[in-house]
């Protein structure tokens, strides 16, 4: 257990992240999404449709649509983007975040640097 960073887990229909006191929790459901932040950013919600997230000034925003999302930031954080089949994440040390897919996910972090990649294997989760 590292106190900067706090664990990930996923279920089929509860998906959640935990982060540290800077970043509260985060938050998905299948049929509704959200993700909370402290008050340096403003809160994320979902919809099955379209997905807007607005941070603050200085973090710009983060839009998804229901085929392709992107995600990016200022310069002092790096970007974040998504395909439907492959999904890249790199963040710099002070912000880490966690990306949830339907199918398969994983997520892990350090303290200076955080990069994880997923790739959309075909679990037949029927």
């Amino acid at each position: 257990m590292t106190s900067k960073f706090r664990a990930c887990y996923m279920t089929s229909t509860f998906r959640a992240c935990y982060m540290t006191s800077k970043f509260r929790a985060c938050y998905m459901t299948s049929t509704f999404k959200a993700c909370y932040m402290t008050s340096t950013f403003r809160a994320c919600y979902m919809t099955s449709k379209f997905t807007g997230c607005h941070m603050t000034s200085k973090f710009t925003v983060c839009y998804m649509t229901s085929k392709f999302t992107v995600c990016y930031m200022t310069s002092k954080f790096t970007v974040c983007y998504m395909t439907s089949k492959f999904i890249v994440c790199f963040m710099t040390s002070k912000f880490s975040v966690c990306h949830i897919t339907s199918k398969f996910t994983v997520c892990y972090m350090t303290s200076k640097f955080t990069g994880y990649h997923m790739m959309s294997i075909n679990h037949s989760a029927t």
